[in-house]
C-alpha cells in the first residue's frame, strides 16, 4: 500500500478496533468499510469458523488457492505495474503466483480430494466452492465500482492510454473468460466435473 500510496486508515482502525475487544460489526462500522467487503469478510470467518473440514477445503481451494495466482496476474498483465516504481507490490505479486500455484494449489487440491469421500461431503463443498467464487466475484465488482466512482481522473487517464481501467476480475470477466483465465467452476455443471460428480448426484 505504501508503494502505490495508498491510505491504510480503514485497515489499520478495522485491525485496531478488533484487538481492542470489539465486535467484528463494530470494527466494520469504525472503518467506515463498503458493504461488500463486510460481505466477502462475514462469509469467510463463517466458513472458517462454522464449516466443517470438506466445506473449509472447498472455500479455501476454489476461492483462494485456485484462483489467486490468475488474479494477481491480470494485475501484472492489465495494469501496468512497474517494478522499479512499486517493487514490493510487484514482488508479492510474483511471490503469491509462484507460491500458490506450484505449492499451495496443489497442496490444497490435495487435501480436498483427501476430505471428499462420499456424495454428501462432495455436495457440501460444492455449495461452499460456489460460495466463495460467488463472494470473490462480489468483492471485486465493488472494488470496481468504487474505482470508477472515485477516480475519475485515473479513469480518464487510463482510457487515453487506450488501457481502461477495469477490476483484474470481474463477474463479466470471469465468467467470460475475458482474462483469459483458466476454467474456474462458477456452474454447478463446472463445479461437479471438477470433484468428479456424476450427473445424477444433487446439491440442496
Amino acid at each position: 500500500m505504501k508503494d502505490m500510496s495508498c491510505s491504510s486508515v480503514a485497515f489499520e482502525t478495522f485491525s485496531a478496533s478488533l484487538r481492542r475487544g470489539e465486535t467484528l460489526d463494530a470494527s466494520f462500522d469504525q472503518a467506515a468499510l463498503p458493504e461488500y467487503v463486510r460481505d466477502f469478510v462475514r462469509s469467510t470467518l463463517s466458513i472458517a469458523l462454522k464449516g466443517r473440514l470438506e466445506e473449509v477445503a472447498g472455500s479455501f481451494f476454489y476461492g483462494r488457492e485456485d484462483s489467486i495466482p490468475n488474479m494477481f496476474q491480470a494485475l501484472l498483465d492489465h495494469w501496468g505495474l512497474d517494478q522499479g516504481k512499486v517493487p514490493r507490490l510487484v514482488h508479492y505479486l510474483n511471490h503469491h503466483i509462484e507460491l500458490d500455484g506450484e505449492d499451495h494449489g496443489p497442496a490444497a487440491k490435495k487435501i480436498l480430494s483427501d476430505l471428499v469421500r462420499d456424495d454428501a461431503s462432495r455436495d457440501r463443498a460444492i455449495r461452499t466452492a460456489r460460495m466463495a467464487i460467488s463472494m470473490r466475484l462480489h468483492l471485486w465488482d465493488g472494488i470496481l465500482r468504487d474505482l470508477k466512482a472515485q477516480d475519475g481522473s485515473a479513469s480518464e487517464h487510463a482510457a487515453k492510454r487506450g488501457r481502461p481501467l477495469e477490476a483484474p476480475f470481474n463477474s463479466a470477466t470471469w465468467r467470460e473468460g475475458g482474462m483469459s483465465c483458466s476454467p474456474l467452476p462458477v456452474s454447478i455443471q463446472q463445479v461437479r466435473r471438477a470433484f468428479k460428480v456424476s450427473p445424477s448426484t444433487r446439491t440442496s
